[in-house]
């Protein structure tokens, strides 16, 4: 009898998705470039590792990358610790595998130096890094974030260290012996009096924005100074500290980012920005400059009036956005990049973080018209139509019911 041909299915694309492909070789090449021993690892790490156990797919292409590699002979350290970090199963052997393939090819693997000697005494004794966990509020519209770690106890239970942080620094700390079940209850309950989500998110990330504004600025009674100070010698200890912003290590780019490929629309349409807006009392001899412009009774042409205008913006620009504030932006943006990464919305992120470096740029002199993104926010503060009903600074700023302050000029 004649074979019973069947009907051919849809055909599978099998291609793997080149996001998950450049994601991977990100990751890979920056690993590669580094060492065990280099700072940024330990975050680099703890990142891919997150991002493995989430996503299956991406950890068969980075092994499969990784075990492929041809450009030149490697140490494949990493490995090790990634193996440590990840929490699936499925990825944890598949990481054997790629040893094992490894190893055939003569790549051995050197010893690991990121043992840790466990610390007698203490109530944090016997943390183990790999559970630990960080969480970040969004921000409110003074630019106040709320950050907690969460720290298993050896024995049971566990220890929820929670802060409120200013521009200005490290407001307060409270620390809390809970359960799992408290924790979300605890969060719940600050989500809803503050209105601001928070996102899981990169536990050395967190300690490093908490040490941050502590460096910046304290105000902790000498009581809560103690237990930051233990705190943060103990992380330190067992190497859990973050040595700089995650999302550097997540969205570095390759090739530089140049001013002229970057599109200002596009933050139009991330509603944080607008917390970047300089505080009109701040501003109210330039306010009162426009309006003099506008109004005064020297009659000048469209062209002139604009010319004038723009003139009154760069001086502000220039005046108001010094280094010391051209720093303080960057890192909000790129902690407002950061929150959108957690989010998973990937472009706000990467508009953030790019716009974000262009304030890390060293020009001397500063004449105030060499970034597009301080002249925009410059811009939107003093050439409104009306500035003085909208921006006067006598109106009150209003408090939520959790406290989070909203000033009236955002609205």
């Amino acid at each position: 009898m004649p074979k019973t041909s069947k009907t051919p299915g849809p055909k599978i694309d099998s291609s793997p998705d080149p996001q998950l492909l450049e994601k991977a070789e990100t990751f890979l090449n920056r690993l590669l470039a580094l060492d065990e021993t280099d700072g940024l690892t330990r975050e680099i790490i703890n990142n891919l590792a997150q991002e493995l156990d989430e996503n299956p797919a991406l950890a068969d292409i980075f092994l499969k990358k990784t075990a492929t590699h041809k450009g030149g002979p490697f140490s494949p350290w990493f490995l090790l610790n990634l193996s440590r970090e990840v929490h699936s199963k499925p990825v944890q052997k598949a990481i054997k595998r790629t040893l094992y393939r490894l190893a055939q090819k003569g790549i051995k693997l050197p010893p690991s130096s990121d043992r840790e000697p466990k610390q007698e005494g203490g109530i944090l004794k016997d943390i183990d890094p790999v559970q630990a966990t960080g969480y970040l509020s969004e921000f409110d519209g003074l630019r106040n974030q709320m950050v907690g770690l969460l720290i298993p106890k050896p024995a049971k239970g566990q220890l929820f260290i929670f802060s409120l942080i200013s521009p200005q620094g490290l407001e307060n700390l409270t620390v809390l012996e809970v359960s799992k079940r408290e924790v979300k209850d605890i969060l719940r309950e600050l989500e809803t009096q503050s209105g601001h989500a928070f996102s899981q998110a990169d536990f050395g990330h967190t300690t490093f924005v908490l040490k941050e504004a502590h460096d910046r600025c304290s105000k902790l009674s000498e009581k809560e100074e103690g237990v930051y100070t233990g705190i943060i010698s103990f992380l330190d200890g067992k190497k859990m500290l973050g040595v700089s912003p995650v999302i550097r290590s997540l969205l570095t780019a390759e090739k530089p980012v140049h001013l002229l490929s970057l599109d200002i629309h596009l933050l139009t349409r991330i509603p944080e920005m607008i917390y970047l807006l300089p505080e009109p009392k701040v501003l109210e001899s330039y306010i009162q400059a426009v309006q003099e412009v506008r109004t005064g009774l020297l009659i000048l042409s469209e062209v002139q009036k604009k010319e004038r205008l723009m003139d009154i913006v760069y001086r502000a620009v220039q005046e108001s956005f010094r280094p010391e504030a051209r720093g303080s932006l960057l890192r909000y943006l790129e902690e407002a990049a950061y929150c959108y990464y957690l989010k998973g919305r990937r472009e706000e992120a990467e508009n953030l973080f790019y716009w974000a470096g262009t304030l890390n740029q060293k020009i001397e002199p500063w004449s105030g018209k060499e970034n597009p993104l301080l002249l925009w926010l410059m811009e939107t503060v003093l050439l409104m139509e009306s500035p003085d009903e909208n921006l006067t600074s006598g109106q009150e700023e209003q408090k939520t019911e959790g406290g989070i302050i909203i000033p009236s000029w955002v609205k």
